[in-house]
């Protein structure tokens, strides 16, 4: 976005009026007279004001997470037992895997524009003697310039096992014969917050060149030469960079199914098993640029007020104003978002098969196989490369307080946004 606003002024000659009828210039940061010189004098007044500020924070950062677990309980065996009850009970399994990366923040506060002025200019060429040449030469340049780049890769690879399944119960001889599981709960939280640029350029309280501009040549001798050249040029100049390219790679295997209780003779045959609960959540958050440009560019914000009067006969008068400011913001994002889950829950494949009961069918019960819930549930939110661009009133995303305490009972995304804004103030 390019704002250019250029101000011209060119004094034309008036007539003669009598030196005493100028006003006096009013008090000035910046005040350059060339006054009161003899004739045939040549004069000559040259200022150069210049102020750069330049602000490049720059960030690169590389994340790998590679995260294997694994919880078991199951691979159990109780086989080829005579007499009496044949329990096989495991107990649960719980698997928990948080991830948090927050990578490449830029903060840059820069008030006033960076170097712009407030005060008020006046230059005058006044009361000086014929056939004397008198120039004032002044050049004002105030340059901003702001780079903010971040590039991040974020790989985050989780794999897990979890597992109170696969057990075995069989060819028992005599009693009872149960085969009961613990429940799983897996869970896997993954949040990448990556890129984000704040500034906050100018209070928007009158920054810039504000003040105002007072140009007079008057009361000069005749055949005078005459001039004032008035070049401000003002500049500023935004860019916000981000890329981002996140991977993130989750592969679940939650079991309590995969159970034998086969060719048991007498009693009973009761294979049961637990709950399986899968929860994933994958938020990313890559690129944010938020700009809030305040009166910058430095614009002029004051009067203008350019006179030649009162010279005298054949003298040459020329007052030259140009006022240039020049505001260019540039907000780029680039991100690039791969997320593969894969995730198996099971609580089957139990096999309760050619067992054998009383033959008369009085004391014992048909085999009987129960198995649990199996619930999964993946969640991916991806929310980014957002600029915003002036008092936009856009506030940073909430990076998330996570909590895996209730992930198996509650699965809630909706805290996941409110907390990076304080850390920017914009």
């Amino acid at each position: 976005m390019t704002n250019l606003k250029t101000k011209i002024a060119t004094g034309i000659a008036t007539g003669a009026l009598l030196l005493s009828t100028l006003a006096p210039f009013a008090s000035a940061d910046t005040v350059l007279n060339a006054s009161g010189n003899g004739a045939v004098s040549d004069n000559t007044i040259n200022l150069n004001n210049t102020n750069s500020t330049t602000v490049n924070q720059n960030n690169t950062s590389t994340i790998t997470n590679t995260v294997n677990t694994t919880s078991n309980t199951g691979n159990n065996t109780s086989n080829f037992n005579t007499g009496g009850d044949s329990t096989l009970q495991t107990g649960n399994a719980t698997t928990s895997v948080d991830i948090t990366n927050a990578a490449n923040q830029n903060q840059a506060n820069l008030s006033g524009c960076g170097s712009c002025s407030n005060g008020n200019t006046s230059i005058g060429v006044v009361g000086n003697g014929a056939f004397s040449t008198n120039n004032v030469n002044d050049t004002q340049r105030n340059t901003t310039a702001v780079n903010q780049t971040n590039n991040s890769t974020i790989t985050n690879t989780v794999n897990t096992t979890s597992n109170t399944g696969r057990n075995n119960a069989s060819e028992n001889t005599g009693g009872n014969t149960l085969l009961q599981t613990g429940s799983v709960t897996t869970g896997v939280s993954v949040s990448n917050f990556a890129n984000s640029n704040a500034l906050t350029l100018g209070s928007g309280a009158g920054n810039g060149n504000g003040g105002d501009t007072t140009l007079l040549i008057g009361g000069n001798g005749a055949e005078s030469d005459n001039s004032i050249r008035l070049v401000d040029n003002n500049a500023t100049t935004l860019n916000q960079t981000n890329n981002s390219t996140i991977t993130n790679n989750i592969r679940t295997r939650s079991n309590t199914g995969d159970n034998t209780a086969n060719f048991n003779t007498n009693g009973d045959v009761t294979v049961q098993t637990g709950d399986v609960d899968t929860g994933v959540s994958i938020d990313n958050m890559p690129n944010f640029n938020v700009a809030d440009v305040a009166d910058c560019g430095c614009l002029a914000g004051g009067s203008l007020l350019a006179k030649e009067i009162g010279n005298g006969a054949f003298s040459r008068n020329r007052i030259n104003a140009t006022f240039g400011n020049t505001l260019t913001v540039r907000e780029n994002n680039r991100s690039t978002l791969r997320n593969n889950v894969d995730t198996v829950s099971n609580t089957g494949r139990n096999n309760a098969s050619e067992n054998t009961g009383d033959v008369f069918g009085l004391l014992f019960s048909d085999p009987t196989v129960m198995s649990g819930s199996a619930r999964t549930t993946t969640m991916v939110s991806n929310d980014g490369n957002v600029n915003a661009y002036g008092t936009t009133g856009f506030t940073m995303p909430t990076f998330p307080s996570l909590d895996l305490s209730s992930l198996h009972t509650s699965f809630d995304l909706s805290g996941l946004f409110g907390m990076w804004a304080s850390m920017f103030h914009v």
